[in-house]
């Protein structure tokens, strides 16, 4: 997760058959109280059994990576 690849590398994902689609990937917080090297990090996952086309995927990757924010 810290790496940000494998299943958290952001890219749109699907099943075998095609029915369910996400994007998952990892958004980090604010700089840990006891240590301020160290950041929460959050999953993100967008997931839905829509069709949904692949430039449809990149529209919501590209919204989801800008619209993000963590206040905490």
């Amino acid at each position: 997760m810290s790496r940000r690849d494998a299943d958290y590398d952001g890219m749109p994902g699907h099943d075998d058959q095609y029915k369910t689609f996400w994007i998952r990937t990892v958004a980090s917080g604010a700089p840990g109280a006891g240590d301020p090297a160290v950041r929460p990090l959050y999953e993100v996952v967008y997931d839905t059994k829509s069709q949904v086309l692949p430039r449809q995927m990149e529209e919501i990757q590209a919204k989801l990576a800008k619209g993000l924010r963590v206040t905490e």
